[in-house]
């Protein structure tokens, strides 16, 4: 068994990875930013799939938000499926501001919010 977490889980391509890391027999933990009604409805639905399935907070751009989500994984990663992310469409959602404020936000939960968990063995994740 694998211990799995999927970044943006919540909704679209990251609902459908956890979805299938779980029915496949996996550990999996999913993260969302909003929606905490949502991921609990993920959460039961898909109970008895596998071992455990299981949603946190999480916001991928800033780094304490990181540090917190690492606290509280029950264990070791395994397998990450970094997945959360903005889109020209979506920024505005998480930022006021024009568009410099905008592409910075999108850069920051875009860019630096993976590397956050790239490479890095004291994020939990095995190599």
């Amino acid at each position: 068994m694998r211990n799995v977490l999927v970044t943006g889980g919540s909704s679209g391509i990251g609902r459908a990875c956890v979805a299938r890391f779980a029915t496949g027999g996996d550990q999996v933990w999913f993260t969302y930013r909003s929606g905490r009604e949502r991921a609990e409805r993920i959460v039961t639905e898909l109970a008895g799939a596998g071992p455990e399935v299981a949603a946190f907070e999480f916001d991928q751009g800033d780094l304490a938000s990181h540090r917190a989500l690492i606290a509280r994984l029950p264990g070791p990663v395994d397998v990450l499926v970094n997945n959360a992310a903005v889109g020209s469409s979506t920024v505005e959602r998480y930022v006021d501001g024009g568009d410099m404020a905008r592409t910075a936000a999108f850069l920051q939960i875009n860019s630096v919010g993976p590397l956050l968990w790239s490479g890095t063995r004291s994020n939990g994740c095995r190599s």
